[in-house]
C-alpha cells in the first residue's frame, strides 16, 4: 500500500511513518524539512510541502498520484512568524482533502485534537474544526481521529514539558488550573490503531476519541513517569495561574519569533476543559486493547539516556535563558555607560593603538553586537549556531586582550578568567542540539 503522510517529521506523524515502514507499506512523507524526516524515518520517500502556502487542491492531486491513503498530521499549536493555524489547518487541509479525492485516494485519516471543540475558544480549535467539518462532508472513506495526550518513549512539545516537570529534582511546580485532567494513549496503540483503520475493509465515516482507558491528573501522569524513570515520588506544588502569566506571555513572545514551547496561551486554554473521553469506540473499531500509561511505558523500560534526557531539560533551558541574558545585559550595560567602559585596562591598550574614537566606535559595536548575540539565542529553533558565533566571539576577545593586555590575566577580579566558564557553559548548550 502507497501512503501519503502529512506531517511525517512531527511528533506523531514520524512515529505513524515508522509503523507504516515496518508494516511493509511504502511511505511518502510530506514537510518542510525534508533532510529531517529523511534522517529520523530512512526508508521512507520525502518530498517537501508547506501547508502555509499550499492551498491549491491541484498542488495535492500531483503530489498524491498513486497514494492509496492519505494521512495527516500536521498541526501548530499557536500562529508564530513562521507558521498560520488559520492557513495549515484550514484552507491547506481543505486543499489537501480535495486534493486527494482528484487523485483517486480511497481512504483519508486525519488526526485532529480532543480539545478541538465548539466551547474552546482558541485560533487552534477553531482552525482545526474548519478542518474536521469539511472532511465529513466529502464523499470518501474517512476517518477523523481525535488523540489526547499521546505519551512516548521520545518526547516533543507537551511531553517534552512533562518529562522535564518528571525529572526535576524535590519539588516540581505545576500550573494550579483545576481541570487540568487527561486520559493519555500510548504512542503505540495510535499508531496501531492507525494502521488497523487503513486497511479497506476497515469501518469509516467516523470521528473517535483516541484516549486510554484511565483519566489521570497533569500530577498523576507526572509522578508515573517518575515511576517509570526510577525516580522517586515528588512533592508537586501548584503555581497559581496569575503567576505563571508573566512566563506564559514570554513565552508568546518568544512563539511569535519562532521558537517552540508548550508554555503558551493557547495550551492552557486547551487545557481548561478536561481532555478525557470514552475509550471504547475507538479499540472496538481497530480490534485494540487499550493500555493504560504505566503498562504501555513498562514495556519500554527507561534507559540511563531517558533519565539524563529528563533530568537536563529544565537546567539547559535556564542555561539558554541566562546565558541570553547574560549577553543582552552585558551589551545594555557597557552601551548605557561607555565612558566607564573606556577607562577600562584593555580599552586604555587598545586606544593607544587605533586612537580614542576608533575604540569607543569598536565599544559601541561589540556592544550592540552582544545584544544580538543574545536575542538570536533566544529566538533561535536550534541553538547551534548562535552558541557557536558567540564561543568564537567570546574565544576571539579573549585571545585579543591577551595580546594587548596580558596583565589582565592576573587581574583580581577575573574579568578574562570569568570568560573561560561563560565558553564552557555555551559548549554545554551547542551540545545539547534542537529536539528535534
Amino acid at each position: 500500500m502507497k501512503v501519503g503522510l502529512v506531517g511525517a517529521h512531527g511528533f506523531i506523524g514520524s512515529h505513524v511513518a515508522r509503523r507504516f515502514v515496518q508494516a511493509g507499506h511504502e511511505v511518502i512523507g510530506f514537510g518542510r524539512d525534508v533532510d529531517l524526516g529523511s534522517r529520523m524515518v530512512p526508508a521512507g520517500e520525502w518530498r517537501f510541502c508547506d501547508l502555509n502556502t499550499d492551498t491549491e487542491p491541484g498542488i495535492w492531486a500531483e503530489r498524491l498520484t498513486g497514494c492509496e491513503v492519505l494521512i495527516n498530521c500536521a498541526g501548530v499549536l499557536q500562529k508564530t512568524s513562521r507558521d498560520d493555524p488559520m492557513a495549515i489547518h484550514g484552507a491547506a487541509t481543505r486543499a489537501m482533502f480535495d486534493g486527494a479525492l482528484q487523485a483517486g485516494v480511497r481512504r483519508i485519516l486525519h488526526v485532529s485534537a480532543l480539545g478541538a471543540d465548539d466551547d474552546v475558544d482558541t485560533e487552534y480549535s477553531q482552525s482545526k474544526r474548519i478542518a474536521d467539518r469539511y472532511l465529513e462532508t466529502l464523499d470518501t472513506d474517512w476517518v477523523i481521529l481525535k488523540p489526547s495526550l499521546v505519551i512516548a518513549r521520545e518526547s516533543y512539545g507537551g511531553t517534552a514539558m512533562v518529562r522535564m516537570l518528571a525529572g526535576m529534582p524535590g519539588l516540581v511546580p505545576v500550573p494550579e488550573q483545576a481541570n487540568i485532567v487527561f486520559q493519555p494513549v500510548a504512542m503505540d496503540d495510535l499508531t496501531e490503531g492507525m494502521l488497523r483503520l487503513s486497511a479497506k475493509d476497515a469501518p469509516s465515516r467516523l470521528t473517535l476519541a483516541v484516549t486510554g482507558p484511565e483519566r489521570k491528573s497533569l500530577t498523576d501522569i507526572i509522578q508515573i513517569i517518575r515511576l517509570w524513570l526510577g525516580f522517586a515520588p515528588a512533592r508537586i506544588i501548584g503555581i497559581p495561574t496569575w503567576a505563571m502569566q508573566p512566563a506564559i506571555w514570554v513565552a508568546d513572545v518568544l512563539g511569535v519569533l519562532g521558537v517552540e514551547t508548550a508554555l503558551r496561551s493557547t495550551s492552557f486554554k486547551q487545557t481548561e476543559k478536561p481532555n478525557v473521553a470514552d475509550h471504547r469506540p475507538f479499540a472496538k473499531a481497530t480490534g485494540l486493547t487499550m493500555r493504560a500509561i504505566p503498562d504501555a511505558l513498562a514495556d519500554n523500560p527507561a534507559s540511563s539516556a531517558d533519565k539524563r534526557d529528563a533530568r537536563l531539560l529544565a537546567p539547559l533551558a535556564l542555561l539558554r535563558a541566562m546565558l541570553a541574558f547574560f549577553w543582552i545585559a552585558t551589551g545594555i550595560i557597557t552601551l548605557a555607560s561607555i565612558s566607564s567602559a573606556a577607562s577600562a585596562m584593555a580599552a586604555m591598550a587598545l586606544s593607544s593603538i587605533i586612537g580614542s574614537s576608533a575604540m569607543l566606535g569598536l565599544i559601541v559595536a561589540t556592544s550592540c553586537l552582544d545584544v544580538l548575540f543574545g536575542l538570536w539565542l533566544l529566538a533561535a529553533r536550534d541553538p547551534l549556531r548562535p552558541c557557536l558565533a558567540q564561543i568564537a566571539f567570546s574565544l576571539g576577545y579573549l585571545g585579543g586582550l591577551t595580546l594587548l593586555a596580558p596583565a589582565m590575566w592576573m587581574d583580581p577580579l577575573g574579568p578574562l578568567l570569568k570568560v573561560l566558564p561563560i565558553v564552557a557553559a555555551t559548549i554545554v548548550l551547542a551540545s545539547s542540539g534542537a529536539r528535534r
